[in-house]
């Protein structure tokens, strides 16, 4: 005889329970998923504290800036007053540097490598004075019409205006007068922006700005370097702006009697909207400047920027703790501004 299986409803009676359970089980697994989880996660979290923001940068304004007055930006990096404090710095660890002296040969070294590092093309220049071998270093970027910013690296042989006489035979350490100028042209080479150039930037170096010996304690102002230059530079050069003496704490520049008046006010220009008119003075200075006169005398349209009044000039007290990187800073600011938007 045929057993007969019992129909789905049969089969729902007899197990009734059983899925009853399942049914149980199955929302009890849904409500873990969901309001369980959060209730865990109330109770069983480590808390952990709100991230603070960091407090928003001011922008510290260069020493002698008017915060009344707008500031011109340059495109790209801003001149660091303090990196260049230290690379003068530098330059005077290096020792005097005097033609022929171990201080000499290490500042060559050290500023080949700074331009190298900031991928400036190079080429050296070598000189002889008096059978003295010298080396102008130059350092180029860009086309087109040149800008020359030059300075020296050179130091006196002896401290002949040092207040102790006892000093006078010693030679200068050449913080302000000699370092100052090549670590405003180093910062310049690491933060100008190259491709906002309109023309070619030459940053030189010369050598020789002093005769490497000083006979009966008399310094000679040789300005060999600026002459070789001067001599070796093409007709496209559109100005020669002298660095020097840079880095004073009371610095004050008067444009020289014996430079380009146009170059002279196109720098002027820009300190005053950078906000430097109280030290980029709007008046004639009483000293002619050697080598500006150097380049005019080649046909060359040049001015500077140099405090012929630094105190320490030609002493042993000419050290880096004379030195102003705020001072450093409103120079390289200028001709940074100057180079990236003439």
């Amino acid at each position: 005889m045929e057993e007969t299986r019992p129909g789905f409803g049969q089969r729902l009676r007899d197990n009734w329970l059983e899925l009853l359970l399942l049914l149980i089980f199955v929302a009890a697994l849904v409500w873990i998923a969901t309001t369980a989880r959060g209730v865990w996660q109330s109770v069983a979290a480590v808390p952990t504290e709100t991230p603070t923001a960091l407090p928003t940068a001011t922008a510290v304004q260069p020493a002698g800036t008017q915060p009344d007055q707008p500031l011109i930006q340059p495109v790209r990096d801003t001149f660091d007053g303090q990196q260049a404090a230290r690379l003068a710095a530098n330059l005077v660890d290096a020792g005097p540097r005097v033609v022929g002296s171990d201080g000499h040969t290490e500042a060559v070294g050290l500023l080949i490598d700074e331009l190298r590092r900031n991928a400036w093309g190079l080429q050296q220049q070598a000189f002889t004075v008096d059978e003295a071998q010298h080396t102008n270093i130059i350092a180029r970027s860009g086309s087109g019409d040149i800008v020359v910013i030059a300075t020296h690296y050179d130091t006196s042989p002896v401290s002949d205006l040092d207040p102790d006489e006892a000093n006078r035979a010693t030679p200068s350490p050449g913080a302000n007068d000699g370092a100052s100028g090549p670590a405003v042209l180093l910062e310049l080479a690491r933060s100008l922006d190259k491709g906002q150039l309109n023309g070619q930037v030459w940053l030189a170096f010369l050598d020789g700005r002093y005769a490497p010996t000083a006979p009966d304690g008399a310094v000679q102002i040789a300005d060999s370097g600026a002459n070789a230059l001067a001599e070796a530079l093409p007709e496209t050069v559109k100005a020669v702006i002298w660095v020097d003496l840079a880095g004073g704490q009371d610095q004050r520049f008067t444009i020289v009697p014996n430079g380009d008046p146009q170059v002279a006010a196109d720098l002027w220009a820009v300190a005053e909207q950078l906000g430097y008119a109280r030290w980029f003075v709007q008046e004639a200075g009483a000293t002619a400047d050697s080598s500006v006169q150097v380049f005019s005398d080649h046909g060359q349209a040049a001015t500077a920027i140099a405090d012929p009044d630094y105190t320490y000039l030609r002493t042993t007290s000419d050290t880096p703790d004379k030195l102003s990187s705020g001072s450093l800073e409103q120079v390289g600011r200028v001709l940074e501004v100057y180079l990236e938007q003439q």
